[in-house]
């Protein structure tokens, strides 16, 4: 049985059966709808009030759940005989789409949106019919806004080490031309240090519902080597942003002492990691308000240390 027949949704009103009644036409008064994605409606009119079935029809291949609510909201089983009460609706959602189709009247109907938050719109055909004719409205359903990150929890101090690597910040070409040793003052202060962050969800482009924005982000802190919140933030995107972050200067040596007659190459290395944390991320609808959680992988490179190595120049 195909994804289409699966939607179909009947909803009719007994009716007498008389050969003498008078055939009237049947249209709506739209054949086509485009509805916001944030949350629309419309109510759709017909040109008679006997309606004997009413369906939706759609060749998307998105696995939407179906339920049919009465007019207190309540889940009602498919009655035997076919007879929908006035009042009741079918409801088509999934995780980020969900619509409804609700008989307000023998000749009216309200297609009411709560959100299509994927990257695309949703079209169907709306059918109603009795035993004579039928009348069809094509509906859209475009995207709605992205959500916009409103907070992040990290629920975990755990984080998966991937890679490590030295990122080199700053190198120095010492001579030392006298017969003694000479202490050398290293400048420090220009050094930048960085952290590389992009956010991720495994199985569902997360980029397709939540907008790009700014997350406050873990760093590392050289003093108490651990991970915290320091009030850095980072692009929430999907492609790794270079940040700065707060440098370690009581982590770094400032002086050195060169021997005598000796040129020296010195080269300051950041300790890096590549890293994955799992966190909460909070999304907002700023239209209508909806909310949306969706656990997410913060992917990071960060510099967990300093080292300094040293070397003799070559002539």
């Amino acid at each position: 049985m195909s994804y289409a027949l699966r939607l179909l949704l009947l909803l009719p009103v007994l009716s007498g059966c008389n050969s003498d009644v008078f055939v009237e036409e049947l249209d709506a008064d739209v054949t086509e709808l485009v509805l916001d994605g944030n949350g629309d409606e419309r109510t759709v009119t017909f040109t008679s009030d006997r309606i004997s079935y009413v369906s939706i029809f759609s060749t998307d291949d998105r696995n939407l759940y179906q339920t049919i609510v009465d007019a207190d909201g309540n889940s009602i089983p498919v009655p035997t005989d076919g007879n929908i009460e006035v009042g009741c609706k079918g409801v088509w959602s999934d995780e980020f789409l969900s619509f409804s189709i609700e008989k307000l009247s023998d000749r009216e109907c309200r297609i009411a949106v709560e959100e299509n938050a994927y990257a695309t719109p949703y079209e169907f055909y709306f059918n109603v019919g009795n035993d004579y004719q039928n009348a069809s409205v094509k509906v859209r359903i475009n995207p709605s806004d992205r959500y916009q990150v409103d907070d992040i929890e990290y629920f975990s101090t755990s984080r998966r080490v991937y890679d490590e690597y030295e990122r080199l910040l700053k190198e120095w070409r010492v001579a030392n031309d006298s017969d003694s040793p000479m202490t050398v003052a290293l400048d420090v202060d220009d050094i930048v240090y960085e952290g590389d962050y992009r956010f991720e969800e495994e199985e569902f482009d997360l980029f397709s519902l939540m907008a790009d924005g700014a997350v406050e982000v873990d760093v590392y802190s050289f003093d108490d080597r651990l991970m915290g919140l320091y009030g850095v933030k980072a692009p929430f995107g999907s492609e790794y942003a270079r940040v700065t972050l707060p440098g370690p200067p009581s982590r770094v040596r400032t002086s050195v002492e060169i021997a005598p007659k000796t040129t020296e190459v010195i080269r300051l290395y950041a300790e890096m990691e590549d890293i994955g944390v799992s966190i909460i991320v909070h999304g907002k609808n700023m239209k209508n308000g909806r909310e949306c959680v969706r656990h997410v992988l913060m992917r990071a490179v960060l510099p967990t240390g300093v080292v300094m190595r040293r070397g003799v120049a070559d002539e």
